[in-house]
């Protein structure tokens, strides 16, 4: 059975326990969230060169402790992913370095991308020619990892006149870009907010990908993989918390987390071969149904957590973390892409080494 939990491998232990102390507040506010990035940076877990089979353990630890701060660190990663495969050398230089050490944030503002690939609906932002330049304008109505002290968002763009969209990239300096207030939908630290542009002026050192569809199919990989991280993380802490309570040694209990745990562990090794061999690059369906898979099984393992704690426990709130994580597994539900997105899309072209 592939590993993944055991001993703390990514996180040192002083970062570990910050995470446990501040779970809750990650959860209901944003108090504690400029805090994450750098306690991540610090524990070497931002730059995307690496392995993948080894990042998607990094967030699932991270996730264990704190879904919101897996969230971060998911989005930190992508943008990241999003930087490496660019044709923007010089865009690449100059966001690199601050986004791996955690002094930029960086987001994937993907809302409407995939249903644009998969059934040609209308991206949400749009690019018009003026006299003036390229003006940019839509709304995003759900984007993660927008911290006040500073972020920069690729975002996908359907320009006049182009036949195919092009990502860019846009600081939440720019004038025309505003944040709306904190997104309801998933823990409050992962900083999530609707952008709405107004007419934002585009210059031609944003070009993050003339081929905005080529770059998303390359990213989803990655991107995919590290959501499998995320509902790892929370299963395997559900199934902890219920073995180390009381009532979870009853012998039905103790069963089912067992079925469980060889379920996670089963479609961990799976996501691993499929990894390491590079199928999961030209077959990203495939992975899909891992990430939905996960999802299930984050579920289950917090019914069981509910199962051992009780309900009067939870409803007086002295659950040690059951009611929260049941919140985060609701929320791994909502993830994007879904099926019915991935309908139709083609495998991504493999990039030259």
């Amino acid at each position: 059975m592939h590993h993944t939990l055991g001993a703390a491998t990514a996180l040192p232990l002083s970062s570990r326990q910050w995470l446990d102390d501040h779970a809750p507040s990650l959860e209901r506010s944003t108090r504690h969230a400029s805090a994450l990035l750098p306690l991540l940076a610090r524990a070497g877990l931002l730059h995307a060169e690496g392995d993948l089979d080894a990042a998607v353990d990094a967030v699932a630890e991270v996730a264990s402790a704190s879904l919101a701060a897996g969230v971060v660190l998911c989005a930190q990663r992508g943008f990241a992913e999003a930087l490496r495969l660019s044709h923007n050398v010089a865009l690449c230089e100059h966001l690199r370095p601050e986004v791996q050490d955690g002094r930029l944030a960086g987001a994937l503002a993907l809302s409407g991308v995939f249903g644009h690939l998969a059934q040609g609906t209308p991206l949400p932002v749009s690019g018009v020619e003026t006299p003036r330049g390229w003006k940019l304008s839509g709304r995003l109505p759900w984007v993660a990892n927008l911290q006040h002290d500073g972020h920069v968002v690729a975002v996908p763009v359907a320009f006049e006149g182009l036949q195919d969209f092009a990502m860019v990239v846009l600081g939440s300096e720019e004038s025309g870009l505003a944040r709306g207030p904190e997104a309801g939908a998933g823990p409050r630290g992962i900083r999530a907010a609707a952008l709405q542009l107004d007419r934002v002026h585009f210059r031609e050192d944003e070009l993050l990908h003339v081929n905005g569809a080529s770059l998303v199919r390359q990213l989803l990989p990655t991107l995919l993989a590290l959501q499998c991280g995320l509902a790892l993380g929370v299963a395997q802490a559900a199934l902890s918390a219920a073995d180390n309570h009381p009532a979870g040694g009853m012998a039905a209990r103790r069963a089912g987390a067992q079925r469980l745990q060889a379920a996670l562990g089963e479609n961990r090794a799976a996501l691993g071969d499929g990894l390491r061999s590079g199928r999961f690059i030209d077959d990203a369906a495939a992975l899909l149904k891992l990430r939905l898979r996960f999802t299930e099984l984050a579920q289950a393992a917090v019914q069981a957590e509910q199962q051992a704690v009780g309900a009067e426990a939870v409803l007086a709130g002295e659950d040690g973390g059951c009611a929260r994580r049941a919140g985060e597994a609701r929320f791994l539900s909502l993830l994007s892409p879904d099926a019915g997105e991935l309908a139709s899309q083609p495998a991504p072209a493999r990039r030259a080494a």
